[in-house]
């Protein structure tokens, strides 16, 4: 009966122990994804916006062939 509680007694403390060892991972961990997930954010903006970026230039493009067209027959 002695052991037994013995035991209890050490099967808890460790049970502490790992709590407190987890717990001194855990805060960097979800420091560190919340670090990745800002990181990833920021590159799916700039690639959105490089992708805006480009279609603008490709609207201006096709508007500027479109009003040299234009003036092409407007001369002829």
């Amino acid at each position: 009966m002695m052991a037994t509680s013995r035991l209890k007694t050490l099967l808890e403390e460790l049970l502490k122990d790992v709590k407190v060892s987890s717990s001194c991972y855990k805060a960097p961990l979800e420091e560190q994804s919340r670090q990745k997930l800002a990181e990833d954010a920021a590159l799916v903006q700039k690639r959105k916006l490089s992708l805006v970026i480009k279609e603008l230039e490709m609207k201006r493009k096709r508007v500027q062939e479109e009003s040299s067209a234009k003036k092409m027959t407007w001369m002829l």
